[in-house]
């Protein structure tokens, strides 16, 4: 008994969860959704075969959007992660070498907010294209509202389905 009382609540949670989403009631405009539906079309997340960089914030979404499929690099669990990811995961965020930390990983696709250091790293780099640029405040009518871009490797297996 006890294990179905905990499969209706489970149940009761989910339930809950989409119909509150279909209200309106979650607010997603600080998450990339346009952008990873375009990564979606292009089968470039949640597919195990494509190595996708992104922030912790993001990492949430793409769980909360695929469970289990999402292959996401990091998420806000830190504790769950051993600490050379960590470290690779504030280099992005802060500053270091960028290749270095992209190429330990072996990503392929970046998906990343479009300002600071990282997102100019990459629309400068020879070995990065830009595929989708979404500049802040553009997705939403709220200037709040975060911008993405998404860099494809040249010469990767995913680059062909960045065009």
């Amino acid at each position: 008994v006890p294990t179905a009382l905990r499969a209706v609540a489970v149940a009761g949670l989910v339930l809950l969860t989409l119909m509150t989403i279909q209200q309106g009631a979650m607010d997603l405009r600080r998450y990339p959704v346009e952008e990873v539906d375009w990564l979606e079309e292009r089968e470039l997340v949640a597919n195990p075969e494509v190595h996708l960089m992104q922030r912790d914030t993001v990492g949430n979404y793409l769980e909360f959007r695929y469970g289990s499929e999402a292959q996401v690099f990091m998420d806000d669990r830190f504790d769950f992660y051993p600490l050379d990811v960590l470290r690779d995961h504030d280099l992005l965020i802060f500053g270091g070498d960028y290749a270095q930390v992209l190429d330990r990983h072996d990503a392929e696709v970046v998906l990343w907010r479009d300002e600071g250091e990282f997102a100019g790293w990459l629309r400068e780099s020879d070995v990065w294209d830009v595929a989708y640029e979404t500049p802040t405040g553009v997705n939403q009518d709220d200037a709040e509202d975060e911008g993405w871009i998404i860099a494809c490797l040249v010469g990767s297996r995913a680059h062909a389905r960045c065009g």
